[in-house]
């Protein structure tokens, strides 16, 4: 109203509040627009929500609410940019972490190559524990950094190293003739563990599992190959019978028999 009357400051006062409430949450609506925009990235947030704080001051604030006005900017300002300094580094260390899992699986596709080679080849078992001590170093660096709790690094570590020697111990019994030699081999691994002499295995029981597996695909492989080794005798027995030349087929099968053992 303008008028000096306790009445006409009082009605002054009030309109002028429910004024300044009214333009604070219309600020604030607009602020948070701005902070979904820019809730990573602190830079541009501060550079928005200043543009927007004078753009208010210039067309919306007079005088008489400027300094409650500013005051409430400011305080609202810090809150919105402290969390986008939050958000800003759990994308950080998300990212890091992405960029982690990334080379530890480019890591073990090298290994797994190399595997597939002659995997009881010292320079393969040495490739593959190189790799490994790469991935321990780089989760170690990552734990140092923050970007990981010391929890998650230390399961890493662990499961890295379990995960060597099992595509170590896997790779190579695959390469026996049967289930009774891989059999054998993981009676003779379990003593080395027993003994500590299997480096980086906690777990033996996820080895074993491995190699019941492998265990079990080579003893159905071979009862497929001795299946048809029987047909293949049984086929030559009756062209015997007819008095058919069998001398190329009797090589045939004395080869098959040789290599089933």
């Amino acid at each position: 109203t303008g008028g000096w009357t306790i009445r006409d400051r009082s009605f002054d006062r009030a309109a002028t509040d429910t004024y300044l409430s009214n333009l604070t949450a219309k600020f604030h609506s607009d602020a948070l627009d701005l902070f979904e925009q820019h809730k990573a990235d602190p830079t541009g947030l501060k550079t928005a929500y200043d543009g927007l704080v004078q753009s208010y001051r210039q067309q919306h604030v007079f005088p008489e609410v400027d300094g409650a006005f500013t005051a409430n900017a400011t305080q609202f300002g810090t809150v919105l940019r402290r969390t986008a300094y939050t958000h800003y580094d759990a994308k950080v260390k998300d990212q890091q972490h992405a960029a982690l899992l990334g080379n530890m699986a480019s890591r073990e596709q090298s290994a797994q190559r190399v595997l597939t080679l002659d995997p009881h080849d010292p320079v393969a078992e040495e490739t593959v524990m190189r790799l490994r001590d790469e991935d321990l170093a780089d989760i170690r660096s990552q734990v140092a950094a923050g970007s990981i709790t010391a929890v998650q690094g230390e399961q890493l570590i662990l499961k890295r190293q379990q995960g060597a020697q099992a595509s170590l111990v896997e790779a190579r019994a695959n390469t026996l003739a049967n289930a009774d030699q891989v059999d054998a081999y993981k009676e003779r691994l379990r003593k080395d563990f027993a003994s500590g002499r299997m480096d980086g295995v906690s777990d033996f029981d996820a080895i074993e599992v491995g190699l019941d597996k492998i265990s079990r695909q080579k003893r159905v492989e071979g009862d497929r190959a001795m299946k048809g080794l029987q047909g293949d005798l049984s086929d030559f027995l009756d062209r015997q019978q007819n008095a058919t030349d069998g001398s190329a087929d009797w090589a045939a099968i004395e080869a098959k028999g040789k290599a089933l053992g």
